[in-house]
């Protein structure tokens, strides 16, 4: 307590500290060192702020009084100077009068994070809400001082789960293709020889651009599928499918990689009657994806994990061929429906922050309208075989929520505090339009080359090279 007036010049400097070591600073903001005078204050000049204990400050706004003076406080251009930081706001107020108050708001969440940071700002603000945890002690300081809101995004960035995310869109979208190529395997060709085998090679390449504060990814899947077909009667179709390929995805420049392997097996029944086809399809896939991620929060890290996931996916398929002469016309429409599950598991190599996966089980469906034209060119080369080529534009949009969400922990945090929950979007409204040639045999014989691509945020490039035999 100073007896007496206090007076601060331009040039004068006072030197304060914020130490966030007391007994409940989600409760008192911690101790802050104060003046106080049984006179008047007049302050001008410098006021430095340094912090005690960084790695335990608490999450909210608070005020507290710097100077107190009992006869009246005046402010005649006091500067609060303090090391940059994102998290922690602070200002000077004097609305009482008698004192110069110093406000600081605390927010590991500020709002110029995109949807896919603020989980994870989110979930930092309720591990200090928690009385935060020594293993974090050095990545909550390292948040704390970051000194721009870029450095911070990347900061966050590196312990957030997207990668397991795009991980999860993929594995819904490979059950899509699965099905829609269990319902296409004989194309619009009837046969009646008994037994049709199909047999397809694909190559894709899907491209999730940098939007938000999202990571750029880069996925691909070199894959071949096999089915049979039954023509049960003139208008009744049943087969089986069987597909597998390899996986590799690359994001975030290089800093998040993952390779495995997928296997689908499917089955479908279809009615045909004249130009019109009915079907449905049910197929259930297993994904294996081994996922380093690259990291340098604190120190430079590889955390490491082997994950699983399963599909379960289903469709009801409609279409039917208008005619002149060798054009056609088809519209279509599918309803499908794809039923995720993801398994449980932690990361290695990284210690404290290490992200633990929690389990995942998530329903997705969808419409896709579309429609095909074309033009059958019969007895090419004056042989039993035809040329058809066909172009292809497709609509898909999901009629549930159009994001997968991937919930985790970091191994450090207190086990009481909730998960982050990161969003990834799937693709809505995606358009989707394919060019193709086919050579058919009369027989029922084809060979088909399809090249489709999807323009949107998520950027698909396929080929498929189709083999059809009946037997």
């Amino acid at each position: 307590v100073l007896d007496g007036s206090l007076v601060q010049t331009a040039s004068g400097e006072t030197y304060a500290e914020l130490d966030f070591g007391s007994p409940d600073p989600n409760r008192d903001g911690g101790w802050l060192d104060r003046i106080d005078a049984t006179g008047t204050a007049d302050l001008d000049g410098t006021v430095y702020l340094t912090l005690l204990n960084p790695q335990l400050v608490p999450y909210g706004h608070f005020t507290q009084s710097l100077v107190h003076g009992d006869l009246g406080v005046t402010d005649s251009g006091l500067v609060l100077s303090t090391a940059p930081s994102v998290v922690i706001t602070y200002d000077l107020s004097y609305r009482t009068g008698v004192d110069a108050l110093l406000d600081y708001n605390i927010d590991f969440s500020p709002k110029e994070l995109g949807r896919n940071l603020r989980p994870v700002g989110d979930y930092f603000n309720r591990i200090q809400a928690a009385g935060s945890s020594p293993a974090l002690a050095d990545v909550v300081v390292n948040l704390l001082y970051d000194p721009d809101l870029e450095t911070y995004k990347e900061t966050l960035s590196q312990m957030s789960p997207d990668l397991y995310g795009e991980l999860q869109s993929q594995a819904i979208r490979h059950s899509r293709s699965f099905g829609q190529l269990l319902f296409n395997g004989s194309g619009h060709r009837s046969y009646t020889n008994g037994y049709l085998l199909w047999v397809d090679t694909l190559n894709e390449r899907v491209h999730h651009g940098e939007y938000d504060d999202y990571k750029n990814f880069t996925h691909r899947n070199s894959g071949a599928a096999f089915g049979i077909q039954k023509a049960l009667t003139e208008q009744w179709i049943s087969g089986i499918g069987f597909s597998c390929g390899d996986l590799s995805s690359s994001g975030y420049d290089g800093k998040w990689l993952a390779d495995g392997d997928y296997r689908q097996l499917g089955a479908s029944v279809e009615y045909r009657a004249d130009s019109t086809r009915i079907g449905a399809t049910l197929s259930y896939g297993e994904e294996h994806h081994d996922v380093s991620r690259y990291g340098s929060a604190v120190d430079s890290v590889v955390s490491r994990l082997g994950r699983e996931m399963q599909t379960v996916g289903a469709a009801i398929h409609l279409s039917h061929a208008f005619r002149k002469e060798c054009v056609y016309l088809k519209p279509g429409v599918e309803l499908g429906s794809a039923y995720l599950m993801a398994e449980d598991g932690s990361e290695t190599g990284a210690d404290a922050l290490n992200l633990e996966l929690q389990d995942l089980n998530e329903f997705h469906w969808w419409i896709q309208p579309s429609l095909e034209t074309g033009c059958l060119l019969p007895e090419l080369f004056q042989s039993d075989w035809s040329l058809n080529l066909f172009a292809n534009v497709s609509l898909l949009e999901y009629l549930s929520d159009p994001d997968t969400e991937v919930s985790a922990t970091l191994q450090g945090a207190p086990s009481s505090v909730d998960p982050m929950v990161v969003p990834v979007e799937l693709g809505q409204s995606q358009v989707i339009s394919s060019l193709g040639v086919k050579l058919l045999k009369e027989s029922g014989t084809s060979l088909s080359f399809k090249f489709s691509q999807s323009a949107d945020a998520v950027n698909v490039s396929r080929y498929d090279l189709m083999l059809t035999v009946p037997f």
